[in-house]
């Protein structure tokens, strides 16, 4: 085996190696952050937060699909009139995020003694709105994934590497 061999193996090597650390963690991360939804499952709140006029600051900058519901029985759902939420305002750190704030703390049995669960679905900042949008940032990966495979193949065209495994080029 030549040292030009040797030299073209390694360098393939070590480029579809990097390729392939910036493709999982550099590139499809950030993309997942950008095109997923995500859920809250029964954050509690204490009866000391769920009191009329208080605000809560929920995670993410946006969101939906609230269900708040008694922690003791896990049945007794309130009602949504019972809590506003205002999506994407400014939070006090300067971020996006979504406040819910308490209308009536009262649950459909005139209770408010208890703490709460609230599950929702909330879009994490940097969310893309746009379907369209969010189905052009899917395709960052393809084409990244297709750029490691043009380097693998011209290493193997133009580093002597078809030689090396018995194929006349």
């Amino acid at each position: 085996m030549e040292s030009k061999q040797v030299g073209a193996i390694i360098i393939a090597a070590i480029g579809i190696i990097v390729a392939l650390v910036i493709l999982t963690g550099g590139i499809s991360a950030p993309i997942g952050e950008m095109t997923q939804q995500r859920y809250v499952l029964n954050q509690t709140l204490t009866a000391a937060q769920w009191q009329t006029g208080k605000t809560i600051t929920l995670v993410g900058r946006s969101v939906s699909d609230v269900i708040v519901q008694n922690t003791t029985t896990k049945t007794l759902k309130f009602a949504a009139g019972n809590w506003t939420i205002a999506n994407n305002v400014i939070l006090s750190d300067g971020t996006l995020g979504a406040k819910l704030t308490v209308n009536s703390d009262q649950d459909d049995w005139g209770s408010n003694a208890t703490a709460k669960n609230i599950t929702y679905m909330y879009q994490p900042l940097g969310y893309v709105d746009d379907a369209a949008s969010r189905s052009i940032v899917d395709l960052i990966v393809i084409f990244a994934a297709l750029a490691i495979v043009v380097f693998a193949i011209n290493q193997m065209m133009n580093g002597d590497l078809f030689k090396l495994i018995g194929v006349n080029n």
